[in-house]
This record gives C-alpha cells, sequence and structure tokens, in this order.
C-alpha cells in the first residue's frame, strides 16, 4: 500500500474518532459513549492495529493503541473512557508524524524486525550452567523468584503466629518428660 495511502487513511481514522468523542453523552455516572459509537471505536481499533501491523510489521504505535483501548473500559456498563479515546487519538497522531517525517520507515521498520528476530534465537546448551542462566534469563525473571520466595517466607512467619500453627506443632511435638519417663521405665 502506498505511504501517503495508509497516512489519509489514518487521518479519516483520527477525524472518527474525534466524531466519537462529540456524541458523548453526560450521565449520573459520567460521560458514556454512544452505543452504536462503542461498536464502531472497537472496529476503528482493530483496523488501525492491523493496518500498522501489515504496513510496519510489529510496532510499538499497535501496541500502544491496543493499550489505550484495552485499559480504557471503566465504569459499571464497562464502556470505553472518553480519556482512553484521546490517547488512541494521540498515538495516531504521532504516527501521522512519524510517517510524514520519514517517508522510508517502513523499509527501516522491516529490516530491523527480521534483525531482532535473528538475534533473538536461542540455541539451546549441552549443559545449563549459571553464566548461561545469567546470559540468557531476562533480568525480571531474577526479580519475580526473589518476589516468590520473599512472599513464601513472609506467609511462613505469619502462619507461625496462628493458632493453626500451634495445635499443629503441639500435636506434632512429643511431650519431653513423658518421652524421659517410658525411658527410664524399661531400664
Amino acid at each position: 500500500m502506498d505511504h501517503d495511502k495508509i497516512i489519509n487513511i489514518l487521518e479519516k481514522t483520527k477525524k472518527n474518532l474525534e466524531q466519537i468523542i462529540t456524541r458523548f453523552s453526560k450521565s449520573s455516572s459520567g460521560l458514556l459513549i454512544n452505543i452504536d459509537d462503542e461498536k464502531t471505536y472497537r472496529t476503528i481499533i482493530i483496523e488501525t492495529c492491523d493496518l500498522l501491523n501489515d504496513y510496519l510489521g510489529t510496532n510499538k504505535y499497535s501496541y500502544m493503541i491496543g493499550e489505550h483501548y484495552r485499559n480504557g473500559f471503566t465504569g459499571f456498563l464497562n464502556t470505553p473512557n472518553i480519556h482512553s479515546i484521546e490517547c488512541v487519538i494521540s498515538v495516531i497522531n504521532s504516527t501521522i508524524t512519524r510517517f510524514r517525517r520519514n517517508p522510508n520507515l517502513p523499509e527501516k521498520l522491516k529490516n530491523n524486525n527480521k534483525d531482532c528476530n535473528a538475534e533473538t534465537s536461542l540455541n539451546c546448551p549441552e549443559k545449563v550452567t549459571v553464566k548461561w542462566l545469567i546470559d540468557n534469563v531476562p533480568y525480571r525473571y531474577y526479580v519475580s523468584f526473589v518476589v516468590l520466595l520473599f512472599t513464601a517466607f513472609l506467609f511462613g512467619v505469619e502462619f507461625a503466629g496462628t493458632d493453626l500453627y500451634k495445635s499443629i506443632k503441639k500435636d506434632a511435638t512429643p511431650n519431653m518428660s513423658s518421652a524421659m519417663q517410658k525411658i527410664n521405665n524399661k531400664q
């Protein structure tokens, strides 16, 4: 698809979203989207993300639009809020600006995606070592493991103070004086 045609589609999309905002109505629970516009908004999001993914490959613009859409449902009726649509418009504006400034962007991004995919292939080692884990496991997994371990420790400490634990411990721990009496009786 032609670069200018993509920009025109994005500009029309932006205008459609701006029109949806003008049709929000006030209610006791805040501003509500028109029922018909909610369906249109969903369609616009899907089509815009697909358009950008087809044109650029995996990209941050589609991701941001999708995140603003997913995080924008609020209220008792769980409908899109006006802020969500404004954020999507902002991302579309940024995309249009970037496309205008850099007409060769699609080729560059697709080439970068190919390079990234080639770099992220993981060769399985014959032996998993600490060095291999440090080099190949993302930092967030280490943090998650430490948080999980610390949480389990805190639950253990908290459980040790409960009456349930004390009763289990009392039943499981033999009375030392009765054990000594049994030993003495056998002698």
